[in-house]
């Protein structure tokens, strides 16, 4: 979740993104070095940006979490009002482990609240 947090949050500027303006360019510098995307198996991305993006970041940027936390999340949106969700699924990444066991872990969690998203 680190690079797409990274890439989302610097789309807007330092005032939206509630960040001092020095993080925000070293998380935009470092951004700009990945090599690939996200879902590509072989991204390459500064390992300081792992510490320039912490959890409250994704939290303001991405759902993420166990298929429960992710729904409750999504149940908070749509309490907000939202009554759409565009999803980029991201596949769980271990260090050792290949794109398609991360796969092979993201589905099926996907699947478990697909049912419930829907009937919002």
């Amino acid at each position: 979740m680190t690079l797409h947090t990274a890439h989302y949050l610097t789309l807007g500027t330092p005032e939206q993104s509630g960040i001092d303006g020095a993080r925000f360019s070293r998380i935009r510098q470092r951004a700009s070095e990945a090599t690939g995307w996200y879902f590509e198996p072989d991204v390459s991305y500064p390992p300081k940006l792992d510490t320039l993006i912490t959890l409250d970041l994704i939290d303001r940027y991405a759902i993420a979490g166990t298929p429960a936390e992710c729904l409750e999340e999504v149940r908070r949106l749509a309490g907000m009002g939202y009554r759409s969700i565009s999803m980029n699924v991201e596949a769980v990444r271990r260090p050792g482990d290949s794109m398609y066991a991360g796969l092979r872990e993201t589905v099926p969690g996907l699947s478990e609240v697909m049912d419930d998203i829907r009937t919002m």
